[in-house]
């Protein structure tokens, strides 16, 4: 029997703004919870300050979640359905330094999606959004402000890849298709298979100076 897939998959958001000023003393705040589940292919929204859910948003498959730095949209990566849709979370801050502005408004599903053959990475460096394709070998780049006014960048990469993100770089590992012959040996005593199947790596010298 295999072992069922998970059945959510959910993303906390909190939007609160900051009192500074006496021009800015109230403060408001929002808790918003972006569950997905995997076998409806939807997405709920829910309230968690009033306990109810605000909206339920159709895929077109199961999806992975991903935020934002901005908070402002939750990507819906929906590797089976070949396509990531993007919803506006309804949550807009507004940074002054000593205060920010927040605006709530309703979420909602954009009309807008990246279609492609089985997209499985996501990765967001400050606003630039990169949507990986694994079986067409592609990256496709936007900016989360131009995701449905522009199309994305497309850029090759030529095999299944693993992303990850580091500092400020985005760091891609492909598989090397050329075949190596296998290192000769240059003693019996130092090929000799271990009976353990593990390989004993000796402690390097540390040099004198």
């Amino acid at each position: 029997m295999k072992p069922s897939a998970p059945i959510s998959h959910a993303i906390l958001l909190a939007g609160m703004s900051l009192p500074g000023t006496a021009a800015y003393a109230d403060e408001i705040s929002v808790w918003r919870a972006f569950v997905a589940d995997q076998a409806q292919g939807t997405v709920s929204v829910i309230d968690l300050e009033a306990g109810e859910v605000v909206d339920t948003f159709a895929l077109n498959g199961p999806a992975s979640l991903y935020v934002t730095s901005s908070a402002q949209r939750v990507f819906a990566v929906q590797g089976n359905a070949n396509i990531v849709q993007a919803i506006d979370t309804g949550i807009a801050i507004d940074d002054h330094g000593d205060h920010g502005d927040i605006e709530i408004t309703d979420p909602a599903l954009l009309d807008t999606a990246i279609e492609g053959e089985y997209p499985v990475h996501f990765v967001d460096h400050h606003g630039q959004i990169a949507l990986f394709f694994d079986n067409e070998g592609v990256a496709k780049i936007i900016d989360e402000s131009d995701f449905g006014a522009t199309e994305p960048r497309i850029v090759p990469s030529g095999a299944p890849i693993t992303v990850l993100p580091l500092l400020m770089a985005i760091i891609r590992s492909s598989p090397n298709r050329t075949p190596k012959t296998p290192p000769t040996c240059p003693s019996a005593s130092m090929c000799s298979t271990p009976t353990t199947g593990r390989l004993a790596i000796p402690t390097p010298v540390r040099p004198s100076w």
